[in-house]
């Protein structure tokens, strides 16, 4: 009994710590695409991202869907593909956000994807490939603007009480 609740207990320790390494926390991405290269991403996806999916307008599925039109497009935006289930559970666009998540480790943003590929660790890489992926329309999406943060009240009571 007492190595049934010791090994429940280390289960329970491995099984958060394994979950905190695959939660993965998205930066604020507006100033961070300010930076990206989309010929870097385009140079990137040409090589990697080709392999399984086209990229032109109109291009057919080849193991992973067509990227066109991806950004700010539904999760499932290839009419006729065969997403995974775990795909067609996602609600929502993909968006700028969402697409970080995903080129950061696709496995642990849709478990249970069919997608094969391991994600991209360089921050700035997934930066420039999302700035390319946006390119890929024929209306961009509009880029993310950095949100103002309000002041906080505290601050700004002091602040009319100051001589």
């Amino acid at each position: 009994m007492r190595r049934v609740v010791l090994g429940l207990a280390m289960a329970a320790t491995l099984g958060s710590h394994a979950l905190a390494q695959t939660v993965a926390i998205t930066p604020p991405i507006a100033p961070l695409l300010a930076t990206a290269d989309p010929a870097a991403g385009e140079a990137y996806a040409k090589k990697v991202c080709a392999q399984c999916h086209s990229l032109n307008d109109g291009g057919k599925a080849i193991i992973g869907p067509n990227l066109y039109g991806v950004v700010g497009g539904p999760h499932a935006h290839m009419a006729g593909f065969n997403y995974s289930a775990a795909l067609k559970a996602k609600q929502g666009l993909w968006t700028y956000d969402e697409l970080f998540a995903w080129l950061t480790k696709p496995d642990a943003y849709a478990p249970g994807t069919r997608m094969a590929f391991p994600g991209i660790k360089n921050e700035k890489l997934r930066l420039d490939i999302i700035a390319y992926l946006r390119t890929l329309s024929h209306d961009p999406a509009p880029l993310p603007t950095p949100e103002v943060k309000a002041p906080d009240v505290d601050q700004t009571a002091t602040a009319r009480n100051a001589p």
